[in-house]
């Protein structure tokens, strides 16, 4: 008889223990798709040969962004999903209401700088993710020139 009970509360000590490991390992599954209606602010600065790429009065730096995506548009400029433009005499470009998850962006400016005057327009993008939901997160873009 004590080796049916010693068995039994044996049985039931590792049933538990198994449990309880199994819920600890568990992990809440974050639910991060790419897009509007969020929390998120990204402060992206465009950059060009390492010097920034300030908004101008005649043609202020502007961020494409394409929702839930690592990739340019196969169809051109016409894919993206929204626009974010700097303001005059700032070096980045605040991209609001977002949430976390993939994202394609596509920056535009105009650098000054002498050595650029014959090309003065420089794009470039980048994938990005991110799994923050709230606050700001700051990016650099790197930008080249456009031929």
């Amino acid at each position: 008889m004590l080796k049916i009970k010693n068995f039994i509360f044996f049985s039931v000590a590792v049933t538990a223990v198994i449990f309880f490991a199994g819920i600890s390992s568990c992990k809440k599954e974050v639910n991060c798709v790419g897009g509007p209606g969020g929390s998120l602010t990204i402060k992206a600065t465009l950059a060009h040969h390492g010097e920034h790429i300030y908004s101008l009065p005649n043609y202020h730096d502007t961020v494409y962004v394409k929702y839930n995506s690592k990739d340019f548009p196969a169809n051109g400029m016409a894919g993206f999903d929204t626009k974010f433009v700097g303001e005059e005499g700032t070096d980045y470009v605040l991209l609001t209401g977002l949430r976390c998850g993939d994202y394609y962006f596509y920056a535009a400016g105009r650098d000054t700088a002498e050595d650029t005057l014959v090309y003065p327009h420089v794009t470039g993008g980048t994938p990005f993710s991110t799994m923050q939901a709230t606050g700001e997160q700051d990016i650099n873009l790197a930008v080249s020139e456009s031929h």
